[in-house]
């Protein structure tokens, strides 16, 4: 009976999105206030702690009694389908290593949104990774507000640009990829919603584009596409998803219930964008550079919080390439600082890296690397 229950919960939820991506979704009604936001805020201020911390801490805080004792007393009113299957697929300790969570900034208000992904425990350096989203909550006016959700029929990942991708079904007929993005006051807008519906009496599948983000065949338009085709898109799209940084639930216990250990939202790569600009000022950035960079590349990014222990890493030539020899070194950053790195060439192999220390003390080495889609730049994590 319960099966059946899950099961009716499970199309009804992916059911309402077929039915509608939404030109604009309004925000989510805002989760159960424990504490009350004012509460939260008075804390935060006595303590230092940003208001977001507090309020996402409690739900993690729920998320890990769930997962680990059962007690669902505390679980958000939202975005809990994924960790309940979660929770039924592995036991009490394994459930709590497999989900992890990440403060990341994806509509680049300068609040980082919470997000649960799964985690399958392949560690890359000191960290963990993971790209499979089950919820997103973000922080508005005060309040946590529940944004979306995945589960094993309606896959949920982050691309590159900070969208949210969507990959669902709901029968053999009737599958969905859809794209999204979150805006500043805590909606998602629907960029883009490919749908199919069966072939009348052909069995095959038929491929529309919705033109107002709604899954009806009825104003939306047929495309020249097969199913095959349809399918290789989303698994393209998917290919691209990024792979956020996680730390597991029972580590965060480890370390006190505190938001501690996460390194890649300390950074904000920017990329070449403001160097292509003849007018951008760049007075205001740190300039560090590897011996010769001719014909090189350069690199911006600003630091979202203090580093400590900042490094420029040149990983060619090392007897281990996750070594590096220092070529530049900073025992602190603060938050906000700018930095301008004149670096080697891109290639295959990257030839410069970064390190620093995370908050909870461990040296992390990133390697900085540029995408052969569209060669934005982005660091991959080394030993």
């Amino acid at each position: 009976m319960r099966c059946k229950l899950v099961k009716g919960v499970l199309l009804t939820l992916l059911a309402a999105t077929l039915l509608g991506c939404g030109a604009e979704k309004k925000a989510a009604a805002p989760q159960a206030e424990v504490p009350k936001a004012e509460a939260a805020a008075a804390a935060a201020a006595i303590v230092n702690v940003p208001a977001y911390e507090l309020e996402y801490a409690n739900i993690v805080d729920g998320v890990y009694d769930f997962l680990a004792n059962g007690n669902a007393e505390r679980l958000p009113q939202q975005g809990t389908t994924g960790i309940y299957e979660l929770r039924d697929h592995f036991n009490a300790d394994e459930a709590v290593k497999h989900l992890g969570y990440t403060l990341l900034d994806i509509n680049n208000d300068k609040v980082p949104e919470l997000i649960f992904a799964f985690n399958n425990n392949e560690r890359r350096g000191k960290g963990y990774y993971g790209k499979e989203l089950y919820a997103v909550y973000t922080f508005v006016d005060g309040q946590v507000k529940f944004v979306d959700e995945g589960w094993a029929r309606s896959s949920l990942e982050l691309q590159p640009d900070g969208t949210l991708l969507t990959r669902g079904n709901i029968s053999n007929a009737e599958y969905l990829l859809a794209a999204h993005d979150l805006l500043k006051d805590g909606s998602t807008r629907c960029l883009r919603l490919y749908f199919t519906k069966a072939q009348e009496g052909a069995g095959g599948l038929d491929v529309y584009r919705s033109s107002d983000g709604r899954a009806f065949a009825d104003g939306s338009e047929r495309m020249q596409m097969t199913a095959d085709e349809f399918f290789e898109m989303g698994n393209e799209l998917s290919s691209y998803s990024t792979e956020v940084e996680l730390l597991p639930l029972h580590e965060y216990k480890q370390s006190g219930s505190k938001f501690k250990g996460l390194a890649m939202p300390y950074l904000d790569i920017m990329g070449v964008h403001e160097l292509q600009d003849p007018q951008a000022d760049l007075s205001g950035y740190e300039q560090a550079s590897v011996p010769d960079p001719f014909k090189g590349a350069d690199v911006l990014f600003r630091t979202n919080a203090e580093l400590q222990d900042f490094q420029l890493l040149d990983l060619q030539g090392a007897a281990n390439k996750n070594d590096g020899r220092v070529l530049y070194s900073k025992d602190r950053l603060q938050a906000g600082a700018k930095m301008y790195l004149h670096l080697s060439s891109f290639e295959t192999i990257p030839k410069n890296g970064i390190a620093f220390k995370d908050d909870a003390g461990r040296l992390r080495k990133f390697a900085i690397c540029a995408s052969g889609r569209d060669g934005s730049i982005y660091l991959h994590e080394i030993d």
